[in-house]
């Protein structure tokens, strides 16, 4: 018996059989039909990116001109391909927001900040 899971958000056309089913982003695609938009890689178990509504794979998203509109950490200049961390109107990795002086990581934590802009913990700022 061949199980049918729905049409492909892709092609629409019907998917039949758990072997051709890809499941991302709350949608059903081919397994064919879920590949990234600029070199066809098949993207099934893999990491992606969907960026206005196209999906690349890692490499062409961090490779391509799409970087230019993704987010870059304020303190290492990288771009974050994950959680960002938004605080004073700027953009972080999680793991780069920390106090000036003690170097703590400050994710969820309370900081101040002086004229300068600069970070610090609440026990740093006092000092």
């Amino acid at each position: 018996m061949v199980w049918y899971y729905g049409k492909c958000a892709k092609c629409t056309g019907g998917i039949y059989g758990a072997d051709q089913a890809c499941q991302a982003m709350g949608q059903v695609y081919h397994d064919s039909c879920f590949s990234c938009c600029v070199c066809g890689q098949k993207l099934k178990g893999k990491q992606f990116y969907d960026f206005s509504g196209q999906v690349f794979c890692e490499e062409d998203y961090l490779y391509s001109s799409v970087k230019h509109f993704a987010e870059v950490c304020t303190s290492c200049g990288y771009l974050i391909t994950d959680m960002v961390l938004q605080a004073l109107g700027k953009s972080f990795h999680p793991d780069c927001f920390r106090c000036v002086i003690c170097n703590e990581t400050l994710e969820g934590q309370p900081f101040s900040v002086d004229t300068q802009n600069k970070i610090y913990c609440v026990k740093d700022y006092h000092r």
